[in-house]
């Protein structure tokens, strides 16, 4: 996956949206996935195709990537896992007994997604919630892009409690990775 950079209007101006895709035609319909489910993002012009697609090369402001959550275990426990989840998921690596995932649709926040990855963990049949409680680790990495610009306002992301207690009653670590500034 790549980060792209969506800009509806002038072409010179900023990105009206950033988000993870496999290639240009996967951004275009994740950012109507996300303009479908949160309208007040919207703004007029929008349903316009984009002046603009390309991958991200730089960030002057620190954000909010994605949160990979990333598994160990037996390798037939992994599988059933992978399977049982396919359909609210994506794959970024799987060998023998590691799997790397992100959720299938880009949310905006760290606490909502880890939410989302609770509900996940929660709704599986009960082979796979087993499967699940039996594996070596369960981490949830919280990705933060750093950005380049030392004028820009800080960033801050909380984690509410409630949400600390659901990921803990699934015994998911949390883990974060900031990527160092991208040159401008």
């Amino acid at each position: 996956m790549k980060y792209f950079e969506l800009t509806w209007g002038n072409a010179d101006d900023a990105p009206n949206l950033c988000l993870h895709a496999q290639d240009e035609t996967d951004a275009l319909s994740r950012a109507e996935a996300f303009y479908a489910k949160h309208p007040e993002a919207d703004f007029p012009g929008r349903k316009t195709l984009p002046v603009r697609v390309q991958p991200a090369l730089s960030h002057s402001n620190t954000i909010f990537l994605n949160v990979d959550l990333d598994i160990r275990g037996d390798a037939a426990d992994v599988q059933i896992l992978l399977s049982s989840a396919r359909s609210s998921i994506v794959v970024l690596m799987h060998e023998d007994c590691d799997a790397s995932l992100e959720l299938a649709e880009q949310l905006a926040t760290p606490e909502a997604t880890l939410q989302e990855f609770v509900k996940l963990v929660e709704m599986l049949p009960n082979e796979a919630r087993a499967a699940w409680d039996r594996l070596e680790y369960r981490r949830a990495d919280i990705g933060i892009q750093a950005g380049n610009d030392c004028q820009a306002p800080s960033f801050t992301s909380a984690v509410s409690t409630k949400t600390l207690m659901m990921i803990a009653n699934v015994s998911l670590e949390l883990a974060f990775t900031v990527y160092a500034p991208r040159p401008k």
